[in-house]
């Protein structure tokens, strides 16, 4: 069986905020969904919110692409947490040796990371995520009120929320001092799976606003579930509360497992997300275990 991975390069477990990948060079696509399930089981393998691979760019504008699967096998348009790791990874392996701006190729456009500092253990990335939209009709059945504005009923509750394509869905409710936690757990499975309203399923959020510098967020995420952090929804995050006036535009999203400062300048600007990139260990039997 050929290897599904290019042993020139580590295969390196990271996490951006507590959420965590498998990352390695992958440029023949070899991985499927069964990998992935095997790589990600928490308590078989070795663990981990997802896969990132390293495969051939698409497109002129960006040497790489970053390919997402979730732990469940399936893919995502990007993730905001894996993209921090992604560019630390290539600076790490000397696969790009410039550390400044980094066009990456993604199945949500060119995302366009810079990492700001970086050491063997840990880096800080600073991410252009693009615009964020209010409405992607592929995304989503229902067509928003101004900024993204939706209700989604579930049986016996009503939820207004907000939806946002930061090139995943995500849709965003603001709930009451403590309510976030207990909501994603409890709603957020069920929103998730509401293919009547989002085809593709979605990713789910709960936020509280401590004031309009600060704001707590809870993710259910669609193909994992509960994790740490999340940040493409603490971008759609931060974009929800700026239009609806809870929020500045640059504040801390604080997460389960850290904290991300986001800005955004509003309608027609991208969104900036700065946060950690952090190096788990590598791992020198992927392959073999893989075979078993």
């Amino acid at each position: 069986m050929q290897t599904i991975f290019d042993t020139s390069y580590p295969v390196t477990k990271m996490h951006g905020c507590g959420n965590d990948f498998v990352l390695y060079v992958d440029l023949d696509e070899s991985t499927t969904p069964q990998d992935v399930i095997k790589i990600c089981a928490l308590h078989t393998g070795v663990g981990a919110d997802g896969v990132i691979t390293v495969t051939k760019s698409r497109t002129p504008k960006a040497k790489y692409q970053m390919k997402y699967f979730n732990a469940d096998g399936s893919t995502a348009e990007m993730c905001g947490n894996g993209i921090r790791c992604f560019a630390k990874y290539l600076i790490d392996t000397k696969l790009l040796v410039d550390h400044g701006e980094i066009p990456v190729d993604t199945d949500a456009g060119i995302i366009i990371p810079h990492v700001l500092e970086n050491s063997e253990k840990e880096a800080q990335v600073k991410v252009n995520m693009g615009e964020p939209v209010f409405y992607n009709k592929e995304q989503i059945t229902l067509t928003p009120q101004r900024n993204g504005l939706v209700t989604v009923s579930l049986p016996n509750l009503q939820f207004k929320g907000t939806y946002m394509n930061m090139g995943n869905p995500h849709v965003i409710f603001f709930v009451s001092k403590g309510d976030a936690e207990k909501y994603a757990k409890e709603y957020g499975p069920q929103i998730e799976q509401m293919t009547t309203v989002f085809p593709k399923k979605t990713n789910v959020e709960f936020v509280e606003v401590n004031n309009k510098k600060d704001l707590t967020l809870h993710v259910w995420e669609r193909g994992a579930g509960l994790t740490l952090a999340c940040g493409t929804g603490a971008c759609a995050t931060l974009a929800a509360s700026v239009l609806l006036g809870y929020a500045d535009n640059t504040a801390k999203v604080h997460l389960p497992g850290g904290t991300l400062d986001i800005s955004w300048k509003g309608v027609g600007s991208p969104i900036y997300m700065t946060g950690p990139a952090v190096n788990v260990f590598t791992i020198s039997d992927l392959q073999k275990f893989l075979l078993q």
